[in-house]
């Protein structure tokens, strides 16, 4: 369907094409792209319900707490990265999913020096933050590499 209009100064103007001109420029691969993030976010939120509920090993706590503390990261990135390209059309996916995991990293750096630092007279003071700086830290530093190499493998597409 073409639609064409007087714009008030006699010429007609052909709005189909001013549409698939915007389309081209917002580019395929951008839909592509928020159309993954949505099913990523998905799929990470139906993996750590079935990790968190799902999964009862008595031996195997620390691996359930784990494997649900990656998933809940790759879905918080997920979802806020699905939504601010929904809001913002002009924004890169890349950015926001790599800014979100650099907030919750930084977050949670604070947080593990901050349980290492503070003296509890338990036995165990230290070790979440311990805990966390071992195993979550290089997780996100891992996502973020990843955002960095898929925002250049795709940059070179365009």
């Amino acid at each position: 369907m073409v639609l064409t209009v007087d714009n008030g100064d006699g010429l007609w103007y052909n709005h189909m094409h001013q549409q698939s001109k915007s389309f081209q420029k917002i580019g395929i691969w951008k839909v592509m792209i928020v159309n993954r993030i949505w099913k990523g976010a998905l799929v990470s939120f139906i993996m750590l319900m079935i990790c968190w509920f799902g999964l009862n090993i008595s031996d195997l706590e620390m691996i359930r707490a784990l494997t649900s503390t990656y998933l809940a990261i790759l879905f918080v990135g997920f979802l806020f990265t699905g939504v601010v390209t929904k809001i913002g059309k002009n924004i890169s996916p890349y950015f926001v999913f790599a800014a979100v995991n650099f907030l919750i990293g930084a977050g949670t750096a604070i947080y593990s020096i901050y349980d290492i630092k503070t003296d509890t007279d338990e036995w165990f003071g230290g070790l979440v933050g311990t805990l966390l700086l071992v195993f979550v830290i290089p997780f996100i530093v891992v996502l973020l590499i990843s955002a960095l190499v898929a925002w250049k493998i795709n940059r070179s597409k365009q």
